[in-house]
């Protein structure tokens, strides 16, 4: 077993912050759970402790790649926790009225406010990146473009088909908000946030359309 580490407040408070148990966290540095709940105490320091943003940034890695096309940008900040098959970073998020948000939108949200119904996109073509310098507001017809310039559409099926209005991370980001009969995230409320058509939406949400987005 490796030297037990001093237990110092900071490090203690991080693996706390990460949800580490005693247990768990004795293991890590090769001590005694009892000892490291006594030092934990000693430091008054509970696992209801954090706020929001504390816990959001524990989970970022602020020294991640530069992006090559874009070298004036800087490092990516990268979501380290939960993401989607694509990349993006995913939170959750009951303060704000949906089950998950995109890390990078909350990001935003915690940078510069709430976006409204405009959408969070990268300059930086890295989906976990959470760098509130790489990300830009924009219409989804905005991301579609984008896409287009940048040569990311390759086939003809969903965000890949140029007649398509959404792409695959709006499909899954409305269906995860989506609460049958709420007044605040049913259809109604989604049509009036998004901007869409009521049918466009429904036939997204039943997976009419899009049923090759999990």
């Amino acid at each position: 077993m490796k030297k037990c580490p001093q237990l110092t407040e900071e490090f203690l408070r991080e693996l706390v912050m990460r949800g580490m148990s005693g247990a768990a966290i004795a293991r890590e540095v090769g001590c005694t759970a009892e000892t490291v709940n006594n030092r934990r105490r000693e430091f008054g320091i509970g696992y209801t402790d954090f706020t929001f943003e504390e816990l959001f940034w524990i989970n970022v890695d602020k020294n991640g790649p530069t992006p090559g096309h874009c070298l004036e940008l800087g490092k990516c900040w990268i979501w380290t926790k939960g993401k989607d098959s694509y990349g993006y970073g995913l939170v959750t998020t009951p303060h704000l009225n949906v089950r998950q948000a995109k890390a990078s939108r909350v990001s935003w949200i915690i940078h510069f406010g709430d976006p409204g119904n405009k959408r969070v996109l990268h300059k930086c073509d890295n989906p976990s990146c959470i760098n509130p310098n790489h990300l830009f507001l924009g219409t989804q017809l905005d991301n579609m473009r984008d896409c287009s310039n940048k040569n990311r559409m390759s086939s003809r099926t969903g965000s890949n088909n140029g007649r398509s209005t959404v792409d695959e991370s709006f499909v899954r980001q409305v269906r995860c908000e989506y609460i049958p009969r709420s007044t605040t995230n049913g259809l109604n409320a989604l049509v009036k946030k998004y901007d869409i058509p009521y049918g466009t939406l429904q036939k997204i949400i039943t997976r009419e359309t899009w049923s090759h987005v999990s």
